[in-house]
Order: structure tokens, then C-alpha cells, then sequence
């Protein structure tokens, strides 16, 4: 039996979704864009605020796309990542929030992933790169290109196993 193609998506939310005016109208668009999209994986960045009251928006964007979160708190700026993704296909096996350990301007995740029907994990390392530097994007994603190989990657803390409920 063939496996049908799994549909990742990443995608900048700007500002967290929200409008000029601090409404969230853009990101409820945005929502039902990716709803049309039926992603298996979403890795969203510039969550902003979305941390906010126990991770109110992480939960409730969650919840929009029938996907289960895990959240990743950026160092700078408040542009946190997210990785959701679709059981029962897609399940997280581990979660690493920052395996730069700081060393990224706003952070690096990686989610190990188990597909439905595929033996070996999927491993989705997830960024936001800096949209002003050229130089620096390109320095940033060779560094993040050495961190994802097997045997580069031993974070300092125990994996994050629970979204911020």
C-alpha cells in the first residue's frame, strides 16, 4: 500500500498574526489558510506573545488546526517557534527547544517525529532566521545545518514532552 505524500508547511505569522491595530484578524486568516492546506506538520514562526496565559494562543491555534503544539520561547523579541503536528499519523516522539542553546538570535527546535507507515523518524529542525542579514541567515543556516547531523546534537537539557497547557 503506498503511503500518501505528507504536506509540511512553515510559515511566518508577522508580529504573531496580529494586526496593526493589536487584532488578531490576520491570524485567523492565516488559520484558514493552512486549515485548506491540511498540513501534516506546521512549523510556525513569530508567536508572539503567544506564551502569554499558559500558552492561551499556542492552544487555542492548536486547537483551529486540530494538531497537537509543542512550543519553542525565543530568546529575542518574543518570536517563538512552534511545531504542530497531525495524529495519529504524525506523532512527537522528542522535542528540543533550542539545541543551539542559545546560540541562534531567536532559537533553533527539533522535533523527532514518528510518520504512520515509515520505520525511521522524522527529524524537523525549525528556525527563524534574521530577515535583515543576508550574511548572517547564510552563517546561521550552515550552523544549523552542523547541528541536526546524528551525533552533533546532545542538549544540556532532558527533552520538552508537553505542550504549555
Amino acid at each position: 500500500m503506498a503511503l500518501s505524500p505528507l504536506c509540511v508547511v512553515s510559515y511566518n505569522t508577522l508580529n504573531g498574526g496580529r494586526d496593526r491595530d493589536g487584532s488578531l484578524h490576520r491570524l485567523i486568516d492565516q488559520l484558514d489558510m493552512l486549515k485548506e492546506l491540511a498540513p501534516d506538520v506546521v512549523c510556525l514562526q513569530e508567536g508572539k506573545l503567544w506564551d502569554e496565559n499558559g500558552g492561551e494562543t499556542v492552544n487555542a491555534v492548536a486547537a483551529a488546526l486540530e494538531m497537537e503544539p509543542r512550543l519553542a520561547r525565543s530568546a529575542s523579541h518574543g518570536c517563538h517557534l512552534i511545531t504542530l503536528v497531525r495524529p495519529p499519523r504524525v506523532r512527537f516522539l522528542h522535542f528540543y527547544p533550542d539545541i543551539a542553546e542559545g546560540n541562534f538570535h531567536h532559537t533553533v527546535s527539533l522535533a523527532v517525529l514518528q510518520v504512520e507507515g515509515v520505520g525511521t523518524p522524522l527529524r524537523v529542525l525549525h528556525t527563524h532566521l534574521d530577515p535583515f542579514s543576508p550574511a548572517d541567515r547564510g552563517g546561521r543556516g550552515q550552523m544549523a545545518h552542523a547541528v541536526r547531523r546524528p551525533g552533533r546534537h546532545t542538549p544540556r537539557r532532558r527533552p520538552q514532552h508537553r505542550s504549555p497547557r
